[in-house]
């Protein structure tokens, strides 16, 4: 398989005071658990941090790969995203994007999800983590044995959401950027609104059970039922 680097982008904003150092800590333990436990086949690179303002954050110190830290006027989650995903599609077709209050306590294979992304043409966006009241139909998806078991998402409810999600370019491509200068919860509404309307590249599900396949699951049984069973 091609296998495209994946840039990894977060979006940030620490409010002035206790609330803000607190948010901060917890982002730096969200970068410290990802940099032990995401797993790549490929290249993790960079780390696209973007600060809802006109300072960089400090240097993080605890990912283990290049960073670029970015920051710009205040203009909202939608311009943080807008500058950090256009940076990132720069040098790479995949971006996972993070949040910085989601840490990983065990180990996660990107691997699978990016060979569908390059694979299958019909699929823009792998969500790694749902929203409540989304909906869909289980089915493989990729090559065989190349692919993975997803839920081919409804459009509805927030589908498109954003929590963790590994996207391909042709994502945004089809469904356009972000609105700028709202809350955060406009800026998610809106984005998900204009993908439940349209038509386009999928968004999938990815499902947590990854299973090999055995010494024997290339051996054609040529299985029959029983005599006098159907």
């Amino acid at each position: 398989m091609n296998r495209p680097d994946i840039s990894v982008l977060v979006a940030v904003y620490f409010p002035p005071g206790p609330e803000g150092g607190l948010r901060e800590e917890g982002f730096r333990h969200s970068v410290k658990s990802w940099g032990w436990h995401l797993l790549y086949e490929g290249k993790l690179a960079p780390l696209i941090v973007v600060n809802d303002g006109l300072e960089p954050p400090a240097r993080l110190g605890v990912w283990w790969g290049a960073q670029r830290l970015l920051g710009h006027e205040r203009g909202g989650l939608g311009a943080s995203l807008n500058q950090g995903f256009k940076e990132a599609f720069e040098t790479s077709p995949l971006v996972l994007h993070l949040v910085d209050d989601t840490p990983l306590d065990r180990h996660y294979d990107l691997s699978p999800w990016a060979r569908m992304l390059v694979d299958d043409e019909q699929v823009g966006a792998v969500r790694l983590q749902p929203y409540p009241g989304t909906a869909g139909t289980i089915s493989p998806r990729g090559k065989p044995n190349r692919g993975g078991w997803v839920v081919t998402m409804d459009r509805h409810n927030l589908v498109a959401g954003l929590r963790p999600t590994l996207y391909h370019r042709r994502f945004f491509d089809a469904y356009g950027y972000f609105d700028e200068g709202l809350s955060a919860w406009e800026t998610e509404r809106l984005f998900n609104d204009r993908f439940c309307q349209a038509s386009g590249p999928e968004s999938v599900l990815a499902l947590p059970a990854q299973w090999a396949e055995g010494m024997g699951s290339t051996v054609a049984l040529g299985q029959v039922a029983p005599e006098g069973k159907s």
